[in-house]
């Protein structure tokens, strides 16, 4: 299924109309925005066609790939979504007022601006559990006022378009539109491991608490969350895959960093990484800051003897694995190759 056959219920009238969109946007969600944006989206015709559409589980993972940007695995919550939704109209309309739909469009188009574009970028993208909090305070010692990094869900746009250090916890995906220089600085993690001190870490965070349950989240069973919940895909699927390339794939990694320049490491070795990435950049501090740290330094050992569990991160974070084992190859991955100057991005 194509954007207009999710949003308007028909196929392009002509291979023209294709192309033009092709030609003029520079990716999948700026389509998305205009097609929203359109009279004929917003037409009795429409809304009349779209009402007569069933949901089917096809078109409930179309939808979330084409306006979310990823694959919606959790078979609990796509029978939620059909049995609640009564048609694509609907089910359109409420992707297009989620609050992920929204921070995802408000964050394409700001990086899309004139203004944001002025300098060159060091974009930092933070997969969750891999000492994000920690690098984060090491980059304001560093860059000062110069550093917006955000793992909070404020945004300060203002602060962002002068910064020479922005990220969080956002996709590679969502800076498609970027125009300026940029060089993207990430740190992956064993799987595993990753997912669970993900979930410890939820498991601990009474903010939200009540929100993930009402989402099928369990707090006390972490193979119950991958197979119930919204939040499976945080832990299995291979994230972090997805979070450096928009795919689930090493191929669709690997293609990124054909296309960008990358700095990239893995936890174990992120004393070198951080050694790299300050030579590169010209860092004055390279010491990361103990933060995060989880109340039972044994908690690991809890999960590893759950066989079952561990064989299901296993299978479910294939591509995972085998990105981890290239970073892991290369220790520190420069994708510019040896001898790039770097001086665009350096304090």
């Amino acid at each position: 299924m194509d954007v207009f056959n999710l949003l308007l219920g028909r196929s392009p009238v002509s291979e023209k109309v294709i192309q033009r969109n092709l030609n003029n946007n520079r990716s999948t969600s700026t389509v998305v925005q205009r097609v929203l944006q359109s009279r004929e989206f917003k037409s009795d015709k429409c809304r009349v066609r779209l009402q007569s559409i069933p949901v089917t589980e096809q078109l409930v993972i179309d939808a979330y790939r084409i306006m979310l940007g990823y694959e919606l695995k959790s078979r609990a919550r796509i029978e939620s979504i059909i049995t609640g939704t009564q048609s694509q109209w609907e089910l359109v309309n409420a992707l297009a007022d989620s609050a992920q739909y929204k921070e995802k469009g408000i964050i394409e188009s700001f990086v899309g601006t004139k203004a944001f574009n002025q300098i060159p970028k060091t974009i930092y993208l933070h997969i969750p559990k891999t000492a994000g909090k920690a690098f984060e305070q090491l980059a304001d010692r560093n860059y000062g006022e110069r550093s917006a990094l955000s793992t909070t869900g404020k945004y300060p746009w203002d602060v962002w378009q002068s910064a020479s250090l922005v990220g969080g916890h956002f996709f590679y995906s969502r800076y498609n539109e970027m125009t300026t220089e940029r060089l993207f600085l990430s740190i992956v993690r064993d799987p595993v491991e990753r997912a669970i001190s993900r979930f410890n870490y939820y498991r601990h965070q009474e903010a939200g608490q009540e929100r993930r349950k009402s989402r099928n989240f369990d707090h006390d069973d972490l193979k119950k969350t991958i197979k119930n919940s919204g939040f499976r895909d945080e832990f299995v699927d291979n994230y972090q895959c997805r979070y450096l390339s928009g795919a689930t794939n090493l191929r669709a990694v690997k293609k990124a960093f054909s296309r960008d320049t990358f700095i990239v490491g893995h936890y174990d070795e992120i004393g070198r990484w951080l050694e790299t990435v300050g030579q590169r950049l010209g860092w004055s501090e390279l010491e990361l800051p103990k933060v995060n740290v989880a109340s039972n330094p044994d908690y690991m050992a809890e999960y590893h003897s759950d066989n079952e569990l561990i064989a299901l991160l296993k299978k479910r974070n294939k591509e995972d694995y085998k990105l981890l084992t290239f970073i892991r190859k290369h220790g520190v991955y420069e994708s510019a190759g040896p001898g790039f100057p770097y001086s665009s991005f350096k304090l």
